[in-house]
Order: C-alpha cells, then sequence, then structure tokens
C-alpha cells in the first residue's frame, strides 16, 4: 500500500513540470527501479550474509524511510506553465471524449475512476492496453524471481547468478531514458513502442531457456532489462497520447492497480508450474514467455483498432 501511494503521485506529479521533452522526463523519474535493480540484490545478499535478515530488514526500512525527504521536495507546478497551443498539439491526436452520461459497465468504472474517463470514447484501446499492461506486469517479475537459480543449476556462480538480476536492471534503465527519448521524437507511436518491446522481450525469455554458458544468460538477461525498460517508460506517454493528459491520473491509477494484482500472480504460476514438471527454472522462463507474447498480442491488436478508430474519425471529417 506505501509503495502504490508513493509511486503514481510521483509519476504524475512529475509529469505536470514539463511540456516539452515530457517523455524524456517521465523515463528518468522511473529510473530509479532500474537503478534499484542493479544496486540492490548485491546489497542485500552482502547484509544478509554478514548480519542476517532481520537487520537486512532494518536497513531496507530506514532507506524506504529517506523517500520521505524526496516527496517533502516536491511541489505543485505553475497553473499557466502550459500555452493552449501546446494544449491543442497534444490533444490532436485524441479521439473527442463522449459527452452523453455513463450507462451500464461505463457507469460502475465511473465509480471508481470518474465519469471523465469511463465516457472517453478512447476507453476502448485503452482497455485492451492495460490487458497487455497486466500480462507484461505479470511475466516481469518471473525472470527476476526464477533466473539466477536456473542460472547456478547449470553451472554458474552464484555472485554471478545474482549479478544478472543487477544486470537486468542496467538495462532497464538505458531502456527506459531510450523509450523517452524515442516517444519525444514523435515517429513512433508508444503504443507501437511497447508492442515491439513486449514482443522482443518475450523472444529472449524463449532464448533463456538454452542458455549453458554465463555470457549468454548476461546478454539475454540484459536484453529482457532493456525492452521491459522500453514499456515501463512508455506508460504515461501512451496514455496521454491515447486519451489525454487531463486523464492521465485516473487512468495510470487503474493501470497500476491492475499490474499490482498481475505482480502477485505471475511468479507464483511459474513456480507451480516448475514444481509440476519437476524439472530446472528453464519451465519458468517458458511460462514467462508465452504470457509476455500475450502481452505483445494484446498491444498489436491495441496498435489495429487505434489506427481503424483514427482512420474512421478521418473519414468522418472529411464527410462533415
Amino acid at each position: 500500500i506505501g509503495f502504490g501511494l508513493m509511486y503514481i503521485p510521483g509519476v504524475v506529479a512529475s509529469q505536470e513540470h514539463f511540456t516539452k521533452r515530457r517523455a524524456l522526463a517521465q523515463g528518468i523519474a522511473v529510473c530509479g527501479t532500474g537503478m534499484g535493480t542493479l544496486v540492490f540484490p548485491p546489497f542485500v545478499e552482502t547484509i544478509i550474509t554478514h548480519y542476517g535478515w532481520r537487520c537486512t530488514f532494518r536497513v531496507m526500512s530506514g532507506i524506504c524511510l529517506g523517500s520521505v525527504l524526496c516527496g517533502a521536495a516536491m511541489f505543485p507546478a505553475r497553473q499557466n506553465g502550459r500555452t493552449s497551443q501546446e494544449e491543442e498539439e497534444e490533444d490532436s491526436h485524441v479521439v473527442t471524449a463522449q459527452v452523453s452520461p455513463p450507462k451500464g459497465w461505463r457507469w460502475f468504472l465511473s465509480l471508481i475512476v470518474g465519469p471523465s474517463l469511463a465516457t472517453s470514447a478512447s476507453l476502448p484501446t485503452f482497455l485492451i492496453v492495460m490487458i497487455g499492461d497486466f500480462l507484461a506486469t505479470m511475466s516481469l517479475y518471473i525472470p527476476y524471481t526464477h533466473l539466477p537459480e536456473m542460472a547456478m543449476a547449470r553451472g554458474v556462480k552464484s555472485r554471478n547468478a545474482a549479478f544478472l538480476i543487477s544486470a537486468a536492471g542496467i538495462g532497464s534503465t538505458i531502456g527506459r531514458v531510450l523509450a523517452g527519448l524515442l516517444c519525444d521524437q514523435g515517429r513512433l507511436h508508444p503504443m507501437t513502442i511497447t508492442f515491439l518491446a513486449t514482443a522482443m522481450a518475450s523472444l529472449q525469455s524463449f532464448l533463456l531457456i538454452s542458455c549453458t554458458e554465463y555470457w549468454m544468460f548476461l546478454v539475454l538477461s540484459s536484453g529482457f532489462g532493456l525492452m521491459t525498460g522500453f514499456w515501463v517508460a512508455c506508460e504515461t506517454p501512451l496514455i496521454i497520447r491515447t486519451l489525454s493528459f487531463n486523464l492521465l491520473t485516473p487512468a495510470f491509477g487503474l493501470l497500476t492497480g491492475s499490474a499490482g494484482l498481475a505482480a502477485l500472480t505471475g511468479a507464483p504460476l511459474a513456480g507451480f508450474a516448475v514444481d509440476f514438471s519437476k524439472t530446472d527454472k528453464g519451465m519458468a522462463l517458458v511460462i514467462c514467455g508465452f504470457i509476455m507474447g500475450g502481452s505483445a498480442l494484446a498491444f498489436g491488436l491495441a496498435t489495429l483498432y487505434r489506427k481503424h478508430t483514427e482512420k474512421r474519425q478521418r473519414m468522418y471529417a472529411q464527410i462533415e
């Protein structure tokens, strides 16, 4: 609960301070996760080895308490920071929202996220995106949980196996910054970037199964982190381009809430598959690959549906 209350306001609040290079700013803002994945696995392993798990939890809680200082340093953006021209450019890719009151399932959804998001004409596209994000999050933590043990079962030293998680963190950090730069260029829609990233992450999950040497694990785990970093950094630009900046807060909250549920199921499901198959942890990576492939399929369908909707809107505009 605490991390959920900290993460969503931190990401959304940073967006209000930028009108240009917003995606890059968001990519840098979420780099903390990648840096934490790089630094903390060897750090935690060292503390556990020398002082035990109880002391490790005390140290980690103290580090989390330090986030209070980051929250205290945040301040609201100036309301007049965005010009009307920038707002028009931002909303030029967004389908006009419906004005009729929500009915049926949209009415029920409006009780959770408000009527503005529930009545948006782009809501079906966003729901498909949410399915893709759910599946991607579900598969994300499977390698972080099962990959080191699988690598050790294939002859990799324990310290090197732990560094595979750090390598994925390095790749994730780089991917988030590159994704921000790419989204700001405007040449590719964030949804298209996310589709390509999840498809590549799925492929690398399957390739990890055949690894027998440490360098193979290192290259592919770094690549997996790079692609998932692209996906994470594209979330906020994707919401803004699909819906609008004004709907970022409820949409991102709904997306993150569903991702929290997904994070609870992925690694245990993969662990059950490993126990059932009575093989090494390679079966966990098979599960990861299929789930991430399902995410890529959902983002691909969302991309096709978005293009169909935009084409239909242009046709209607020409008729009028």
